[in-house]
């Protein structure tokens, strides 16, 4: 499902912080609530809701009409090993097409399988699916590396009313980096990193990302934050309004 805000709505990509941005969310006392997708599973992991994970067009667009859309991405080497340790500890799900066709123990073959489940690369397949090959789902892209100053940049934009400290006091959610034996087994070597950074060049070079991934940077007090250091997000150029948009989206020419 997508989160609607008052003026926004977000657009949960697996394993780039997605969990923390509900949270602090809820906890800067934003109201929002789930948008219906059009493939709903009922489930009693969600308390009766449908999944998290929507994009633009499996979810009722008259609800998202006129809203600012805002999504988050991660590093491609960083997001190859998130899912690698999120499926290590919770389990290859055996009615994912995905899990069957890339789960093992091993990264590395992890990885290969990868490449040979998706042509285009992974993390370029579910950007694109979530954000649009043309970035045309969504109004901002923040990036998890940044995700503190991301989310205010974003909430910011969009007209948001919030609680700004009690955001930044938001605790990390599903972070696997405590299980120590994982983030060794999920080590690149030489070659299979540039195997990755080839096949995901797109993403590298669509969001300005360097080969070596940053670290995470936490909450710091944005007030003490230079305004240019906020030139790492993504806004995709607005040209059209957004029904418009929509239009262009299923190959229609739009009136102006």
């Amino acid at each position: 499902m997508a989160l609607a805000l008052p003026n926004s709505v977000f657009f949960h990509i697996p394993r780039t912080g997605g969990t923390w941005v509900r949270h602090a969310i809820k906890n800067a006392e934003i109201k929002s609530y789930e948008v219906n997708c059009f493939f709903c599973k009922k489930s009693s992991e969600y308390n009766n809701t449908s999944y998290f994970h929507n994009n633009f067009d499996t979810v009722n667009t008259s609800v998202l009409e006129g809203k600012f859309r805002f999504a988050f991405v991660r590093h491609p080497l960083r997001f190859y090993q998130s899912i690698w340790k999120y499926k290590m500890v919770c389990g290859w799900d055996k009615d994912n097409d995905f899990d069957m066709a890339c789960a093992s123990d091993s990264f590395e073959e992890y990885v290969d399988n990868c490449f040979k489940f998706s042509e285009r690369g992974m993390v370029t397949s579910i950007y694109q699916w979530y954000l649009g090959e043309d970035l045309s789902y969504v109004d901002f892209v923040g990036k998890q590396e940044y995700l503190y100053l991301d989310l205010v940049t974003a909430l910011t934009l969009a007209g948001e009313n919030f609680d700004e400290e009690k955001l930044f006091s938001t605790s990390l959610k599903n972070n696997f980096s405590g299980n120590i034996d994982l983030p060794e087994q999920c080590e690149y070597s030489p070659a299979l990193k540039q195997r990755v950074l080839d096949r995901e060049e797109w993403v590298l070079k669509i969001f300005n990302y360097e080969d070596e991934p940053v670290d995470f940077i936490p909450n710091v007090n944005i007030s003490n934050t230079n305004s240019s250091s906020n030139n790492h997000y993504y806004q995709p150029p607005l040209t059209l309004p957004l029904p418009l948009r929509g239009e262009r989206r299923k190959g229609k020419d739009p009136e102006y």
